[in-house]
C-alpha cells in the first residue's frame, strides 16, 4: 500500500526544508518538482521549477513576467508544462523511482490543466507520495491521505513519522 502524505501550513513555516530533510533521510531514488524562491537583495521576485531526477529548472514564476497573474507574479504555464508536468509523469512511470516529492500544490501550479491531471494521476498511482499543499487548497487533497499541519512546536514529530511511514 502507497502512502499519499500532504504537508501544509503557514507561510514561512519551513514545509519545503522538512521535505527536503525528509528525503534526504529516507536516502531513496526521488522523482517529481521542487520550487524554491527566487531572491534578490533578500526579497522574494520569483519562484523556480526543478526536476529533481534530471536536475533541469525552468522558470515558474517571476515579478513582472507575461503570463496569467497570481498576486504580483507572472506565471509560466509552459514551463510549468514542459518541466514540472513530465517530471512527475518520468516519477510515475520510472521503477526507480520509489518517491514523488510535489513542493508545492499550488494555485499557480494548477492554472496549468497538465499539471491538474498529472496530480490526478500520482494521487490514484501505487507510488509513495510526499507533497507540499497551499493551506488554501488542503482541504481539497486531505481526503487522499495523510494531512500534516507545520507549526515549530511539532516539525519534529512530523518528521519522524513521515520518515516511518515511508520506510515501511
Amino acid at each position: 500500500m502507497s502512502e499519499k502524505i500532504f504537508i501544509t501550513g503557514n507561510p514561512g513555516s519551513g514545509k519545503s526544508t522538512l521535505v527536503m530533510e525528509i528525503v534526504e533521510k529516507l536516502n531513496l531514488k526521488v522523482g517529481g518538482i521542487i520550487t524554491p524562491e527566487i531572491k534578490k537583495q533578500g526579497k522574494r521576485i520569483g519562484f523556480e521549477l526543478i526536476d529533481v531526477f534530471t536536475g533541469k529548472k525552468t522558470l515558474l514564476a517571476y515579478y513582472g513576467f507575461k503570463g496569467p497573474k497570481i498576486g504580483r507574479y507572472g506565471v509560466n504555464i509552459k514551463g510549468i508544462e514542459k518541466i514540472g508536468v513530465k517530471a512527475i509523469q518520468n516519477a510515475l512511470e520510472n521503477p526507480e523511482i520509489k518517491l514523488i516529492v510535489i513542493d508545492e500544490l499550488g494555485k499557480m501550479e494548477l492554472l496549468s490543466k497538465e499539471f491538474e491531471k498529472v496530480i490526478e494521476k500520482v494521487l490514484f498511482s501505487n507510488k509513495n507520495v510526499l507533497i507540499v499543499v497551499h493551506r488554501h487548497l488542503a482541504n481539497k487533497y486531505k481526503d487522499f491521505g495523510k494531512l500534516y499541519f507545520l507549526k515549530e512546536k511539532n516539525r519534529e514529530h512530523i518528521k519522524n513519522t513521515v520518515i516511518g511511514l515511508l520506510k515501511k
